[in-house]
């Protein structure tokens, strides 16, 4: 599945990973965090920003990510460091560093 997730490409694979995104966020297991922190370092700022409003309206996937973030804190830096950089690359002229949504999310993760 994270592969269909993370596969750039038309946009009708973009509605694919869209689709998945949103069910992983729905489930609030355990198992999720990985994909879903995985996804936040991919340059696809629709996803990062469904993630985010995700988060808002799912409330019990944020705890699984959080101890998810707590126990890999070198993968959540790595992550950060993938997010800073698609940023840097390719959403700097239109989005500040500090409301890029993955950096939002994985600002609140590393802070939980």
């Amino acid at each position: 599945m994270s592969s269909w997730l993370t596969t750039t490409g038309c946009s009708a694979r973009f509605h694919v990973r869209e689709r998945c995104c949103r069910q992983l966020l729905r489930a609030g297991d355990e198992w999720v965090a990985p994909y879903v922190v995985h996804l936040l370092g991919e340059p696809v700022i629709e996803i990062a920003t469904l993630i985010r409003d995700g988060l808002l309206e799912h409330a019990e996937i944020a705890e699984p990510l959080s101890r998810f973030a707590r126990s890999n804190a070198r993968l959540l830096a790595q992550t950060q460091e993938r997010a800073v950089s698609y940023w840097d690359a390719y959403y700097r002229e239109r989005c500040p560093r500090d409301e890029y949504p993955a950096l939002v999310v994985l600002q609140a993760l590393m802070a939980a």
